[in-house]
């Protein structure tokens, strides 16, 4: 046992090291640690210090919380995984939904009448709330869409009138239009003719 988590360790230390952040991005290999100490091991007090370091980098992400609270639930505390899937429905942004669906079948499972309304009525504050962000959000977006069509269509009116202004035709100052030169003719016959 000792020696598997040395290991684990070991290999951890090395995705880290060589490759940074980028070296398990999933957390695949704590993650599967976690689940062989809960497993094998019965050891859930070192599940909880693995997935508290995978819950500090993925904490809005429904899919961590969701294998979290399963091992709980199954190796662990009942109690620890109310808390934890009550934890995730305030925490979880990616999939709200998903997190107090499996609220609410715990809790028709494992938890009383009472519990089930506790859980509910928070269920229903919290996708309420993420139901007004998400209709924020679309107001946002559809701002920024007709602001861009505006900006767009006031550069397509800028350009029209820079090219209206260079297809007017240009004043010939050297030589006169032909009702100049008409005008000039005739004055210079008047001149010309006796009085």
């Amino acid at each position: 046992v000792v020696a598997m988590r040395k290991l684990f360790r070991r290999a951890r230390e090395h995705l880290e090291t060589y490759f940074g952040q980028d070296g398990d991005p999933t957390e695949s290999l704590s993650r599967y640690q976690a689940r062989v100490e809960a497993r094998r091991h019965g050891n859930m007090e070192e599940v909880r210090q693995l997935w508290t370091g995978i819950m500090s980098r993925h904490g809005k992400e429904a899919e961590y919380w969701m294998e979290y609270s399963q091992l709980e639930r199954y190796f662990g505390d009942l109690e620890k995984c109310r808390k934890l899937l009550q934890r995730a429905v305030n925490s979880a942004s990616d999939d709200p939904e998903k997190v107090c669906q499996a609220l609410l079948q715990f809790e028709r499972e494992e938890g009383t009448l009472e519990s089930f309304e506790s859980a509910l009525s928070r269920c229903e504050t919290q996708l309420s709330r993420v139901q007004e962000r998400r209709e924020k959000a679309a107001e946002k977006e559809a701002q920024k869409k007709e602001q861009k069509k505006e900006e767009k269509k006031q550069k397509k009116k800028n350009l029209k009138q820079q090219q209206t202004k260079s297809n007017k035709p240009k004043e010939a100052t050297a030589s006169p239009s032909k009702q100049q030169q008409q005008q000039q003719q005739q004055t210079k016959k008047k001149k010309r003719a006796p009085d």
